[in-house]
């Protein structure tokens, strides 16, 4: 059984959060479905062994690796673990993906260590692709492969049609946890790390949906997505999170989808499947302030009741002229409200702020700014702010 090496990088250097690599799990399961065997050796864990691990695995009758990650931080490691597989073997496949990769394919290519990307969802590309390398790699087969590009030997880049999105997440089946050291994850390296929910032992990240219907022009997701978003059925997500707290004792969940609740229908019978669950866990998530001024009292209750302790939310500016400036679609008083409600409720707000936009010329908007922080404080005085 051919061998396919995931290599997992870090987001910092030391590691603040040990996120489990839940996109890197469902392209593992896609790989062992085709009958292929996936490794994955997250730097994260392994530190400063990741590199020898990798070149371990890669002379060890591998197909191919792959890489794939966001643009900053997680490139080292993936770059590094890139450069360590055409050193064991110059003709040793190599694939990027995830959000850099897409982005800016033509310049992920450029490199001398990358052969191929796949572009947005990878899952069936990624299975088409190793198919084709076991079985020799032809060259227009190959270029055939919706959603992949690549390079000749000549270095002339080529690039296939793209793949239209499965919007149904269940086709990807539940994550195998098991191909994890999920001890790692849950207990923050043994509690080395900063845990993903407060008050909460055992927590592990959780994602049910890709993309985000936001206008927001500094997001990467809006470009990525454009603008779409599909997900997991209400029903899959909570048999996921019964699995997680009766198999591995899970209390915590942090949801790291670009927006909960998106999706409202579906995030309101996940809410209620999660009470009528009686999971007893703490959890938190995305989520836009309009969106929360717009719960009536039985989804605030639900929500609650379900365990929810923190809604992050992108309150990004404190004037007008920003908000429109990134299209935002709120305004710095529909951030107050939402303030105000998640103070009756009891629900800790975390937000984001952002300073230094290239229209904003002098200190007047980053003083409002500034000063719109220390208001939200007032309203609730734990609230969050980075």
């Amino acid at each position: 059984m051919k061998k396919i090496v995931f290599a997992v990088p870090r987001e910092e250097d030391p590691t603040v959060f040990t996120f489990a690599p839940l996109a890197i799990l469902s392209l593992a399961k896609q790989v062992q479905d085709a009958g292929f065997r996936p490794v994955i050796l997250d730097a994260k864990q392994l530190e400063d062994d990741f590199l020898p691990t990798m070149e371990r695995e890669l002379k060890d009758d591998a197909l191919m690796l792959w890489c794939s990650g966001k643009t900053g931080r997680q490139l080292r490691d993936l770059c590094d673990a890139a450069k360590v597989a055409k050193q064991v073997d110059p003709k040793l496949p190599v694939a990027f993906g995830g959000w850099h990769a897409t982005m800016d394919t033509e310049r992920t290519l450029a490199t001398s260590y990358v052969d191929f990307v796949a572009r947005n969802q990878a899952e069936e590309s990624l299975v088409e692709l190793a198919k084709t390398l076991d079985a020799g790699g032809d060259v227009d087969t190959l270029m055939s492969i919706k959603g992949l590009a690549g390079k000749n030997p000549d270095g002339h880049l080529w690039f296939a049609p793209d793949r239209e999105w499965e919007r149904n997440l269940d086709k990807f089946g539940h994550l195998p946890y098991e191909m994890l050291d999920m001890e790692f994850y849950l207990t923050g390296n043994h509690g080395k790390c900063q845990p993903m929910v407060v008050g909460a032992k055992r927590t592990i990240n959780y994602t049910y949906s890709r993309g985000c219907h936001g206008m927001c022009s500094f997001c990467h997701i809006t470009a990525l997505w454009n603008r779409a978003w599909f997900s997991q059925s209400p029903e899959f997500v909570v048999t996921e999170l019964k699995r997680l707290v009766k198999d591995y004792n899970v209390d915590g969940i942090d949801f790291h989808d670009s927006n909960f609740f998106t999706g409202l229908v579906r995030a309101k019978a996940i809410v209620e499947g999660m009470v009528d669950a009686g999971l007893d866990i703490r959890w938190k998530c995305s989520v836009r302030a309009d969106q929360i001024n717009n719960f009536d009292d039985e989804l605030m209750d639900n929500i609650k009741r379900s365990g929810c302790i923190e809604f992050a939310i992108g309150a990004e500016g404190g004037t007008n002229r920003v908000m429109g400036l990134v299209a935002k679609e709120i305004t710095p008083n529909d951030v107050i409200e939402c303030s105000r409600k998640c103070a009756k409720w009891g629900i800790l707000p975390q937000y984001s702020f952002m300073v230094g936009f290239p229209d904003e010329k002098n200190w007047e908007d980053t003083k409002a700014t500034l000063a719109f922080m220390a208001r939200l404080r007032q309203i609730v005085p734990n609230s969050l702010a980075e």
